[in-house]
């Protein structure tokens, strides 16, 4: 953590209920669906709201922060996926550089119900949720909020929300580790970019505000990145995600590729 960490103020925060606003942030449980059917999964989303300014953090939070966390207490049978975390924006404050959210995200998680759940009945979601927000300073929060799904056949899709970012077929990456680069070589399938940056889902690895040097090598995308100096052992693989544009249809559009780089 660099110099931004000195900005924090560690604040209590007040227990958060559903939808109700504290300073600088609200948050509530949403479903995708009206219910969940039994055997099946629902996408269930912590929607994070922060005032004007304000901002939350990716899982890599860069170079000050902390990414958000959710505690699941569920019935027995119930089980909850990871946080299916959405593309961050870069977000640069004077030499400080993160990864997060401005203003207000959506962080999915896959929610499945065992087949022996009955029409009918609900199911009783929970979560202790943990956050930073940040604007010049840091402050800590936490929420404790709840949500009830029905149990229905037919459950009936309410909300559409942007699948996450995969691995791109056709697409594979590999790896070199000196004192002081990694350079990875993505064979793109021929998929021509511009403006790539490779954000890592580990901190440590890649300073966030390093220059990424990007160059073509036939089908290949070859990106040199500065070694973080807290980065000791050699690396057997890198995982990540390339942000990009592209052209589709004539017109320039965002890409974002899950990236799994192998040695």
């Amino acid at each position: 953590m660099r110099a931004a960490l000195a900005l924090f103020c560690l604040l209590a925060a007040p227990a958060l209920a559903d939808g109700v606003p504290q300073p600088n942030m609200r948050a509530e449980l949403r479903a995708e669906a009206d219910g969940v059917a039994p055997g099946q999964a629902v996408r269930v989303g912590l929607h994070l709201k922060s005032d004007q300014g304000w901002h939350t953090y990716w899982r890599n939070p860069g170079d000050a922060g902390s990414p958000t966390e959710i505690n699941w207490t569920l019935p027995p049978g119930v089980a909850a996926g990871p946080i299916e975390w959405p593309v961050p924006q870069v977000i640069k404050e004077g030499d400080v550089v993160i990864f997060g959210y401005d203003g207000e995200v959506l962080l999915p998680s896959t929610i499945r119900v065992p087949a022996t759940a009955k029409p009918g009945e609900a199911v009783s979601l929970k979560a202790t949720v943990y956050y930073v927000v940040c604007r010049e300073i840091c402050i800590p929060g936490d929420a404790e909020l709840s949500l009830s799904l029905p149990v229905t056949a037919t459950p009936r899709r309410t909300e559409t929300w942007p699948r996450q970012p995969s691995v791109q077929p056709g697409w594979s990456a590999r790896l070199v580790q000196d004192d002081k680069t990694i350079t990875l070589t993505i064979d793109t399938a021929g998929e021509a970019l511009s403006e790539p940056r490779f954000l890592p889902y580990a901190p440590g690895q890649v300073p966030p505000d390093a220059p990424q040097a990007a160059t073509r090598q036939d089908k290949r995308l070859v990106l040199r990145l500065a070694r973080a100096p807290e980065l000791r052992q050699e690396l057997q693989r890198l995982d990540g995600l390339l942000i990009a544009t592209h052209i589709v249809d004539g017109r320039q559009e965002p890409l974002a590729v899950v990236v799994e780089a192998t040695r």
